[in-house]
């Protein structure tokens, strides 16, 4: 059937190139929505997204021809967010390895001369 004028077709290859221009519904990854076939998108990594919609998911900055971003945890950010993530992420990594470390030489004892009153 045809998108423009919804008569059948008897040529599928007609369809099939209709569908490459004008694309189909899809899903806006940021806020979850309908994207109707006809409005323009923005795509990242398999991702689409309404034009108002990209922007960093973490600041609500938009993004322009030409700025980086970056896809983390199927969100897309801003550098400065990415980069923060990504210190932070750091740090609590080293903090976790520090931890591990110093409880390495403890030892447990379990029941060690204990003992239980019969009240």
């Amino acid at each position: 059937m045809c998108v423009l004028c919804f008569s059948e077709m008897k040529n599928k290859s007609n369809e099939i190139n209709v569908c490459r221009l004008f694309g189909n519904t899809g899903i806006c990854s940021a806020c979850s929505k309908t994207i109707p076939a006809f409005e323009m998108v923005m795509r990242a990594k398999g991702h689409n997204y309404h034009l108002e919609c990209f922007a960093c998911q973490k600041c609500s900055q938009r993004f322009c021809v030409g700025d980086r971003f970056y896809l983390f945890e199927n969100k897309i950010v801003c550098e400065l967010d990415y980069e923060e993530i990504i210190s932070r992420n750091a740090s609590l990594s080293n903090s976790l390895e520090k931890l591990k470390k110093q409880t390495e030489n403890i030892e447990y004892t379990t029941n060690a001369g204990l003992s239980i009153c019969n009240r």
